[in-house]
């Protein structure tokens, strides 16, 4: 997420707009005199309704007094003969305003204001006195019918003229896609009609350089001037041929001829001319349906239907062939088995089988009434699954005595593991036995019949035994034994990871993909603690115990989170259950808060876990060897400093709120707050969790300003990034009516480099656990995408999703992504031209091809993304680019269908962007947009066939209360039905390029549709009145 256009005057060093290389045309004058003059133009909009009504009513006297008899007040007649003239000048300038400054923003408006000023004057002065002429002509015979039916004949025209290409390519496209092109073409004509009201009085869009307006500004004057030639053919009929009419002809007729010589002559000059002198300008949109895999026209015919400015089809019948074979490339969990694979794809592959696995199971979980059944099916299942995952147990082993164990995987989801030990001092023959593993530590073995059972616990480098000889297995660190173990432990297809592979989709990451759903799966557990040992087998400081047999998914996280000593994952842990236990519209939030306090006192090492059926110790959490004594009272060293920081946050964000006043005022406020703190010595920090002891001895005093001392320190944001203190200078309020507060925190310093800041929004009155849920969705697609298309397809599909970090269920922390600005900022200060934009921004390290490359795949995965998850309200400031050409979606207040607009389009893709990609060539034959297309149906088939995946991770959060998703825990299986939809499910699996191809008729239509262009103004209105 970035600042977007908010930070605009707050931040001091900020270069002003238009200055430094790169810069872009800007208004002259004084930023006194420009604030002046936006105040005078937002002044003359808002007079637009009187204005309106005074001109009408000044011609229709004037025009009255000469058509139903002699003069009343004929000495009346110049003043409002003036007056008429001074409303429709002013009617003019208020036209010009809003096409200036918020239809079309661009150069070429920017530069030639007096030509959008003249034209709009000639405009009305040649529209409005003839429309007033012709109701006053047939009023007294006939009232208002004469008026309101050439005003729907009028409409009806307008209407035509903007949905002929729509119309035009909804013929084009097979039965299969009619379906989703007759949603689009009702869409376009609703918009088409609320569209034609305005250009019933004047052309808004001739300035317009969409394609979608092409065809309208081809044939809205031709229309407008034969209505100009039937009035005056009807007037002639009346007698309106005195000297006053005669004088009023000529002067409509000057008028009309110059307004012919603006329109056809003047405005393509100029075009022409701003085309030549700039030559980054870019080119108008063409029609993006020739992509799409359904229309029959070829080459040739598509040039032609460009030039004639409609729509045209898709490739020839053998380019789509080629297209849909690519397409049924795209690997599938049902493509291929796991053998015959290489020991990397195997792997990976195994991840995302097992986040199915593990998501089923939960949903499973969450149905299950028995309370026998419920915590046998979530140990085996989900807990001991996870385990072998994270903790792999197959590999070499080195005894002590100079034997080499080799332990080999039989039966994953029994835990049962053949052992083969051998000498490597003696050729003596091998032993061979059979060994359990439980709870993902813990194995249980039978070497001989006089040494019985011996139990051991595992810490993933060697494995500790509770014989007499205290034996100790430690894993062998060859690569070459980890890899071939790994090899021979496939058994009936099941893949076991001998170790952490260096992917760039690890362990931690891909058990952080599902992290929310166990969390969120714990309020299904027992919240009692269980049967453990007698209190004299207790260690020393434990109090209480926890029956991991019952509670084994809590018990799995916390055991894992301190046993990897993970700190991100511990703080991710905590604050996770911090947000959900602080949530009062849950009935369930005791059992989050129950499980918080066993997080809490495992840390402090009160707590120790047992397995309940077999009577073991797992291992006490605060083993010495291990060092996860020191790990624990670090972690709750840093989770208290975190509250600390929090609680700051949260004082600041709150005094933002309510001061008096602007977004300056608040932020001056913030920087006054801060510098106090800055020279004031603070007492010692203390935990803001009740649960959690003071320390000994007393930590240091830390705040925003002052982090003190050497000890690492972060944000719950940020758990694995030091933090340094916040710039005051750069710490600012944004100029909105929830005043969310940016604290701008300094980074390590790299080299000779000058110091830099990350920005972090403290935002009041949201829920952000919703977007953590898009975000951890979005993530799991790029692990779909990445097992299951080439390498060079799924490295160009890459998100950039901002971090989030739900707090509690009315706040939390945004991340800012460094550099990136809205596509409407960006279109501003390029006045239009997102190409000009990139190449003005782009790094030095990086040329425009790779900026471009990037921009192709993530305009395509977020393309898929927001389609399939059914994403809404996406406007231009919600859509954000990065100086690298890293195109990204923000602010997922409206998922699964839901849309604060309606009739709004289930797809965006801006035209700029799908501009850019266009004038780009990728080979010899094709764009970056056509490259674009492919990858996105390819991306689409990818996820469809992933589809079980996305159904139980959305049923299991609907069942576990909708983490914060208003649709998921109101109707979950809505939700699933919307998802499901999008990726028609009905069609089967033997129907993917249908599918794909149904996909591609939207994304296509996308760029088409009339509807987002219209909100995008009434948005843009928006801001421009801030």
């Amino acid at each position: 997420m970035s600042l977007g256009s908010f930070h605009r005057g707050l931040t001091p060093g900020l270069s002003p707009r238009g200055s430094g290389p790169g810069s872009f045309p800007e208004m002259k004058g004084s930023r006194y005199g420009e604030n002046l003059m936006r105040g005078l133009r937002k002044l003359s909009i808002s007079s637009f309704p009187l204005i309106l009504v005074a001109s009408v009513v000044h011609s229709w006297w004037l025009l009255n007094q000469y058509t139903v008899g002699p003069f009343v007040c004929i000495e009346w007649c110049p003043i409002e003969a003036a007056a008429a003239i001074v409303s429709m000048l002013c009617l003019s300038m208020v036209f010009a305003d809003v096409v200036l400054y918020v239809w079309v923003d661009d150069a070429f408006v920017r530069t030639r204001k007096k030509t959008v000023q003249l034209h709009y004057l000639v405009e009305i002065l040649a529209r409005e006195p003839l429309c007033m002429l012709f109701h006053t002509m047939y009023f007294p015979q006939y009232g208002y019918r004469p008026l309101l039916t050439f005003w729907a004949c009028d409409v009806g025209a307008n209407v035509i003229l903007l949905l002929l290409p729509t119309l035009y390519g909804l013929t084009r496209r097979r039965l299969s896609c009619r379906k989703a092109s007759w949603r689009h073409a009702m869409s376009q004509m609703s918009t088409a009609i609320i569209m034609s009201f305005i250009l019933f009085g004047v052309n808004i869009t001739i300035f317009d350089p969409r394609d979608a307006f092409l065809v309208v500004n081809n044939g809205y004057y031709v229309i407008k001037y034969i209505e100009i030639f039937v009035i005056w053919k009807l007037a002639l009929t009346q007698g309106m041929d005195d000297v006053f009419f005669q004088i009023f002809w000529e002067a409509q007729l000057g008028i009309t001829l110059l307004g012919m010589f603006v329109v056809w002559v003047v405005i393509p000059w100029q075009h022409n001319r701003n085309n030549q002198s700039q030559q980054m300008s870019a080119p108008p949109l063409p029609q993006l349906s020739r992509l799409l895999p359904n229309g029959e026209l070829s080459s040739d015919d598509f040039s032609l239907a460009r030039r004639r400015g409609l729509f045209a089809a898709s490739p020839s019948a053998a380019q789509r062939a080629q297209a849909l074979l690519e397409l049924q490339s795209v690997r599938g969990p049902q493509a291929s088995g796991v053998r015959g694979r290489t020991i990397s794809r195997i792997n990976s592959k195994a991840r995302l089988e097992l986040l199915v696995d593990v998501l089923e199971a939960l949903c499973l979980y969450s149905q299950t009434q028995s309370s026998r059944n419920k915590p046998s099916l979530a140990r085996f299942l989900v807990a001991d699954v996870l385990w072998s995952f994270v903790l792999p147990w197959v590999g070499q082993y080195q005894d002590g005595e100079g034997g080499i164990i080799d332990l080999q995987m039989l039966d994953a989801e029994l835990g049962s593991v053949l052992i083969r030990r051998r000498s490597t001092k003696t050729v003596t023959a091998q032993s061979v036995y059979i060994a359990i593993i439980s709870h993902g530590t813990q194995i249980e073995l039978v070497e001989d019949d006089a040494a019985g059972k011996i139990a051991g616990t595992y810490d993933g480098k060697c494995t500790r035994f509770s014989d007499e000889r205290r034996t100790v297995w430690k894993r062998c660190e060859s690569q070459e034994s980890i890899a071939t173990s790994t090899a021979s432990s496939s058994t009936d297809g099941i893949a076991i990871e001998g170790s952490f592979s260096d992917d760039s989709f690890n362990t931690s990451e891909v058990l952080h993909l599902v992290l929310t759903q166990l969390l969120l799966a714990v309020r299904w557990e027992p919240t009692f603690l269980g049967s453990g040992p007698k209190v004299e087998e207790l260690a020393e400081g434990v109090v209480a115990t926890v029956d991991a047999s019952q509670r084994p998914i809590l018990s799995f996280l916390i055991r894992y989170g301190i046993g990897s000593q993970d700190l991100e994952l511990v703080s991710e842990i905590y604050w996770s259950l911090w947000c959900l236990s602080q949530d009062t519209q849950d009935n369930n939030d005791s059992a989050y808060e129950n499980a918080r306090w066993v997080l809490i006192e495992s840390l402090q090492g009160r707590i120790e876990f047992w397995d309940g059926v077999r009577g073991l110790r797992l291992g006490h959490t605060l083993d010495k060897q291990s060092g996860d004594a020191d790990f624990c009272r670090t972690a709750l060293h840093l989770l208290i400093q975190q509250g600390a920081l929090w609680r700051q946050s949260m004082l600041l964000a709150n005094l933002a709120v309510n001061v008096q006043g602007d977004a300056f005022e608040r932020t001056k406020a913030v920087r006054h707050q801060l510098s106090e703190w800055r020279d004031i010595e603070l007492g010692q920090t203390l935990p803001e969790d009740h649960y959690i002891s003071p320390p000994v001895p007393p930590l240091k005093p830390i705040n925003l300003v002052k982090p003190g001392g050497d000890d690492f320190i972060s944000t719950p944001i940020d758990p694995g990034i030091r933090f340094n203190g916040v710039d005051i200078n750069r710490c600012q309020v944004l100029s909105s009516s929830t005043a969310p507060l940016i604290l701008s925190c300094w980074k390590e310093p790299l080299g000779d480099r000058p110091p830099e800041v990350a920005k972090y929004m403290v935002k009041l009155g949201d829920d952000l656990r919703q977007d953590q849920l898009v975000l951890q969705m979005l993530h799991l697609m790029g692990l779909v995408w990445k097992e299951s298309l080439p390498a060079e397809e799924h490295e160009m599909l890459r998100f950039l999703p901002y971090k989030t970090r739900a707090m509690t269920p009315n706040a939390g922390y945004v991340k800012f992504v460094p550099g990136a600005v809205s596509l409407s900022k960006a279109l501003g200060e390029s006045h239009g031209d997102l190409s000009a934009w990139l190449n003005a921004h782009c790094p030095p390290e990086m040329s425009m091809e790779q900026v471009l490359s990037n921009l192709c795949g993530s305009t395509a995965a977020y393309c898929v993304a927001t389609y399939v998850l059914g994403i809404g309200d996406r406007h231009l400031d919600n859509l954000q680019i990065t100086p690298e050409g890293h195109f990204f979606h923000i602010d997922f207040g409206f998922i699964f269908g839901e849309d604060p607009k309606p009739f709004a389009p289930r797809l965006r893709l801006p035209q700029p962007v799908a501009s850019v990609l266009l004038q780009a060539t990728g080979n010899a034959e094709n764009t970056l947009l056509d490259k674009c297309f492919l990858l996105a149906g390819r991306a689409y088939i990818a996820l469809r066939r992933s589809m079980p995946l996305w159904v139980s991770l959305l049923r299991v959060t609907g069942h576990a209360g909708g983490a914060g998703c208003p649709r998921l825990k109101a109707n979950a299986d809505a939700a699933v039905v919307v998802v499901m939809d999008r990726l028609r499910a009905d069609l089967g699996s033997h129907a993917e390029e249908e599918a794909a191809s149904e996909f591609l008729v939207v994304l296509g239509e996308s760029t088409e549709a009339l509807y987002p262009v219209l909100t995008d103004k009434v948005h843009q209105l928006g801001l421009f009145w801030k």
